[in-house]
């Protein structure tokens, strides 16, 4: 994806109305949901194997709850679900390991769009 100065201009100006449409609780980048999908699958196609392992997921997932833009959060609930079986795992002490994670991710930044 190549991005021009122009696109740096609609990423600020879309940052501003998500921040608003929010209630000034978030901060963003301004990806829409059509960019932010292809890059989710573009890092998907790279990473991917490697979320196969719960304790990388996991570690994704908190790094990805940790940072400030709100889309970070987006892609790990989208990374949550698609790889539930392996967070929530086979065994006892994975599944309540699992069910932490997503326990924090809910009580962590909490909004409806995450929640929900």
């Amino acid at each position: 994806i190549t991005l021009s100065s122009g696109d740096m201009k609609v990423f600020k100006a879309n940052a501003d109305w998500m921040k608003k449409y929010m209630r000034n609780q978030f901060e963003f980048y301004g990806f829409k949901s059509p960019l932010l999908r292809n890059l989710r699958t573009q890092w998907l196609k790279q990473y991917g194997e490697e979320f196969k392992q719960q304790d990388i997921l996991r570690a994704t997932l908190q790094l990805l709850w940790e940072e400030p833009k709100r889309e970070m959060q987006t892609v790990g609930c989208d990374l949550a679900y698609e790889y539930k079986d392996i967070l929530l795992g086979d065994r006892e002490i994975d599944f309540k390991t699992g069910v932490l994670s997503i326990q924090s991710m809910i009580t962590t930044k909490s909004w409806w769009d995450t929640v929900d």
